[in-house]
């Protein structure tokens, strides 16, 4: 198959030998040569006829333009879908460096935050953490929360940790101690959350756990 540069070559060269290139059709229905004239230009799919002289025919498969449109139709395709193709990888690129970033700032804000609460801590405890949710009213009276960015909620056993500590968990954040719970007993701790999802995806896991302020202190 000739690419669209070296139709237009063929096409120029056949231009400048006086050569004409003639509908086969017409050569089928016409035996006068005479009839053949350079306006008999072949657009038709399949072989062109060449003409060199009055008595020289000679079969040419010279490419028609019909076959060049659907090559060169056939080539657009391919460039757009290498396009399309390239701007998906772009947009997950982007997708995972944006996600990059933001765990990357997280663990970043965790880690100051755990600095800090080394530095000012009251005690510390290593404590096998589990999760709970939904509505319930606390030990003390009040709704749970949980907010990331400011005080959520825990239940612990009081013996260890004062009920209305607030405290540090890296991971979790700084929380209240301001519920209690039946299998809630020596270093273990229950951590609010909102959801069902968010508790089986926290599972159940040993943390560190910085008091911060005891009852009264903040």
């Amino acid at each position: 198959m000739f690419g669209i540069n070296e139709f237009c070559a063929h096409a120029s060269v056949l231009n400048n030998e006086n050569k004409k290139v003639i509908n086969v059709s017409y050569l089928e229905k016409h035996d006068d040569n005479n009839d053949i004239n350079s306006t008999n230009v072949s657009n038709n799919k399949g072989n062109a006829v060449l003409i060199k002289s009055d008595n020289d025919i000679i079969i040419s498969d010279i490419p028609t333009s019909s076959n060049v449109n659907i090559a060169f139709t056939s080539t657009v395709d391919n460039i757009m879908n290498d396009v399309s193709i390239y701007n998906k990888k772009v947009e997950e690129q982007k997708v995972n460096e944006a996600e990059t970033k933001a765990d990357a700032e997280a663990n970043a804000k965790t880690e100051t935050k755990t600095q800090e609460a080394s530095t000012s801590y009251k005690a510390t405890y290593t404590m096998e953490a589990t999760a709970y949710t939904g509505d319930t009213t606390t030990a003390t009276g009040v709704t749970p929360v949980r907010n990331p960015n400011g005080l959520s909620t825990i239940a612990v056993d009081p013996s260890i940790i004062p009920l209305g500590s607030k405290v540090y968990i890296p991971g979790y954040g700084e929380a209240v101690a301001a519920d209690t719970g039946g299998a809630i007993k020596g270093h273990r701790i229950d951590l609010f959350l909102n959801s069902e999802n968010e508790c089986i995806n926290w599972g159940r896991q040993n943390v560190t756990l910085y008091i911060l302020a005891y009852p009264g202190e903040w």
